[in-house]
């Protein structure tokens, strides 16, 4: 017993996980998701559902190949975004269980559009 006279709870997590598993996985081609993917507004509701400015969500494009915490909020957001393309009613309470499946590496924000890095031969164009 604590010190209020209660017996400790046991909470099984495993259960609660199994429970509250949404079986919805979330494919993110991170070689197609660019900045200038996405709308104003887009990339404010994913400043807006991850408590970044503008600004914060634009460095965080910038730097999230160095991955953390903040990349894979960025990552779950973004994919939110784009799912409510198709599902406009999508809430994000609902897609912050969605699992990713992250594909690839995020593209370098230093490249122009349509061009790509070829190991044999450099740049060349798309």
């Amino acid at each position: 017993m604590n010190e209020n006279g209660h017996a400790p709870a046991v909470t099984d997590l495993g259960e609660i996980l199994d429970r509250t598993r949404t079986g919805r996985v979330l494919r993110l081609p991170m070689a197609a998701i660019r900045r200038d993917s996405f709308s104003a507004w887009e990339l404010a509701a994913v400043g807006r559902a991850i408590g970044l400015t503008p600004g914060e969500v634009t460095e965080e494009f910038e730097r999230r190949e160095q991955g953390g915490w903040a990349a894979v909020e960025l990552a779950q957001a973004l994919a939110w975004v784009v799912l409510r393309r198709v599902e406009p009613d999508l809430r994000w309470e609902d897609a912050r269980l969605f699992e990713l499946d992250i594909v690839g590496s995020p593209p370098d924000p230093t490249t122009p559009v349509g061009v790509t890095r070829s190991t044999g031969r450099g740049v060349t164009s798309t």
